[in-house]
């Protein structure tokens, strides 16, 4: 039984019989636990996330739900990463993320203090030392959260090396977070193992703490834009990974992620006519798209032929507005309803696209014509292989 489950099956379990067992798998350096009594029959009963308390030995249904939501929502692969945090290995400071107030002196120290009001860290106020995760931005990175005490890790090293000289001249870095002791972690830098630029994050710490790192080595591999693309790859899979998003940045053309989804991005785009880019947050789209002879278009690389199911997300605050999705001699199309606001964006199912031979194909989306187009806004496609 998964942890998940055996969460759940002793929350909704009034004789308690499930227990707990600590148990290592192979190829991480970390514990999991497992129920002992995985065949018991519990009695069903509903509760409602983040609501109900239920006590489970020391903890609560809420302490563990909260957790697994910030990771479906921050963590998982299609996701925008996760900012870093904390000292890099010359014990550099970075800037911190997710403060709720930042008190300065001058010529001292800045107090951070988190949203529960703790006192979470010091940086000094000079800016030189400054740098985030998101600095990378315009190149594919490989996260690594890794210990020398993993033997694991340590196996790890010299495709690592290989990775970062392969690429030295491409827009790729390799970065690790690092869960050694400082003195551990410098005497691995200085003996040359370890090449490339790492957050030290000691055991159990910030930046480990906010990723739900549960063991070592894990893996994230993120595109040009920080969007999670793959996670736990490693050997050939993460030079498959790599090479596959590198190619994706610098010809322009969208590969499909590990599932064999499409997710199209409007920053990615080819504008046809007057459309612009426009940024609301940390979200572009396709700002009002007024005329029905502009259009948009995307390269995508298809393995083999196959069926998608098309969805496109927008908005529009004037009437319905009708679109076709074209790939080759295919063709799909989907009718927006009015939102009520430009900011109001809905998922629009758009059919089924057939696509009948692999390679490179030209997407486009367009009006289907000036009778039934209304202005709208455009933030993003997405084509799921059916099943």
């Amino acid at each position: 039984m998964s942890f998940l489950a055996s969460i759940y099956g002793a929350v909704t379990d009034p004789s308690g019989e499930n227990s707990w067992r600590r148990s290592l798998s192979p190829g991480d350096c970390s514990p999991s636990w497992t129920a002992t009594n995985p065949t018991s029959a519990p009695q069903r009963r509903w509760i409602t996330p983040f609501k109900v308390e239920v006590e489970l030995g020391d903890s609560k249904v809420r302490e563990i739900a909260e957790p697994l939501a910030f990771k479906l929502k921050h963590l998982v692969v299609g996701r925008t990463a996760l900012e870093i945090e904390g000292r890099d290995q010359q014990g550099r400071r970075f800037k911190l993320r997710r403060c709720e107030k930042i008190v300065t002196r001058e010529n001292s120290v800045s107090e951070i203090v988190d949203r529960q009001g703790r006192l979470f860290a010091f940086r000094r106020v000079s800016p030189i030392f400054s740098q985030l995760l998101s600095d990378y931005r315009g190149k594919v990175v490989v996260l690594d959260f890794w210990a020398d005490w993993c033997p694991y890790c340590r196996q790890m090293y010299p495709h690592e090396r290989r990775l970062v000289k392969a690429y030295a001249n491409r827009p790729f870095a390799l970065l690790g977070v690092n869960s050694d002791e400082p003195a551990r972690l410098r005497r691995v830098l200085d003996s040359g193992e370890v090449t490339w630029r790492t957050w030290s994050d000691g055991r159990n710490g910030p930046i480990e703490a906010e990723w739900q790192v549960e063991s070592v080595p894990t893996v994230f591999v993120l595109d040009h834009k920080g969007v999670i693309r793959y996670r736990q790859v490693r050997g050939t899979d993460l030079d498959e990974a790599v090479a596959t998003l590198l190619k994706e940045l610098e010809s322009g053309v969208v590969a499909p992620n590990p599932a064999g989804t499409f997710v199209l991005e409007t920053d990615t785009a080819k504008l046809h006519g007057d459309l612009k880019i426009e940024t609301r947050g940390q979200a572009s789209h396709v700002g009002r798209w007024l005329k029905p002879t502009d259009w948009v278009s995307w390269k995508l690389n298809f393995s083999q032929p196959d069926k998608f199911k098309v969805t496109v997300d927008c908005a529009t605050a004037e009437h319905a507005s009708a679109l076709v999705i074209e790939v080759g001699r295919a063709k799909t199309e989907g009718k927006v309803p009015s939102t009520g606001s430009w900011a109001n964006y809905v998922t629009v199912d758009a059919g089924v696209i057939e696509i009948t031979q692999s390679g490179e194909q030209v997407l486009k989306l367009r009006p289907k014509d000036s009778q039934n187009w209304r202005p709208i806004a455009l933030r993003r496609i997405k084509l799921e292989r059916t099943k």
